[in-house]
């Protein structure tokens, strides 16, 4: 396998990358611009050629998002400032203001080599539960109000199989790995 840099600074997600891909993933942190818009393949694409031009050599970088369905999307890749202003609470705050309390948990990755970019994403339909839990042994942003479909607690109070089971960024690591094998 060649070797591949995450572009992050969270540990945890590297932990993840490197848990799910199979093979150890050195991670950078790096201070990007981000593109500010609701296209999410737009924004890693574009963080993956600004991480190219500075580390030169094959990288990953990754983006979640929680949308609304009755907010349109939103707050969709804006998702950490609101938790930055606010939390787990101001999300669950929000739902409250609708009847529709249904959301989508995306996970965007974008693979960049010499040869170009390649996007891969996953989507984990749930809910934003009416009182978030305290943060769990598991995860970390939104997932102590995102209650995937077929649970009853949010993702923070699952167990550590059903929290595998319902994670974005396993199914969107999955398919990077997939595509990484045939490469080889």
């Amino acid at each position: 396998m060649r070797e591949i840099t995450l572009v992050t600074s969270n540990l945890k997600k590297a932990e993840q990358f490197a848990r799910w891909l199979g093979f150890p993933v050195e991670h950078v942190a790096l201070d990007m611009p981000e593109l500010q818009t609701m296209d999410m393949e737009a924004i890693v694409t574009a963080k993956a050629e600004v991480a190219y031009a500075i580390l030169k050599r094959p990288l990953i970088v990754e983006d979640a998002s929680l949308s609304f369905a009755s907010l349109n999307g939103l707050p969709g890749p804006f998702t950490k400032f609101f938790l930055q202003a606010g939390g787990p609470e101001l999300l669950s705050h929000l739902a409250d203001l609708h009847i529709d309390r249904r959301a989508t948990y995306s996970v965007w990755i974008a693979y960049k080599d010499e040869t170009g970019v390649r996007v891969f994403h996953g989507d984990v339909q749930g809910s934003i539960s009416m009182n978030p839990c305290p943060p769990g042994t598991f995860g970390f942003g939104f997932d102590q109000c995102f209650v995937p479909d077929g649970e009853t607690e949010p993702r923070a109070a699952l167990d550590h199989e059903a929290f595998e089971e319902t994670s974005a960024r396993k199914l969107a690591i999955d398919n990077l790995r997939e595509w990484l094998m045939q490469l080889n």
